[in-house]
């Protein structure tokens, strides 16, 4: 029980972390094309 408890909480940290990634990629993009 607490082994698969364990892995569904690394799982959603994983997606957290993704999803910041994904934010911070799209506000590098951006900062990208208003540089150019």
């Amino acid at each position: 029980k607490l082994g698969h408890f364990a892995q569904v909480y690394d799982v959603k940290n994983l997606e957290n972390q993704i999803k910041q990634l994904q934010l911070q990629l799209s506000r590098i993009k951006k900062n990208i094309l208003i540089n150019v």
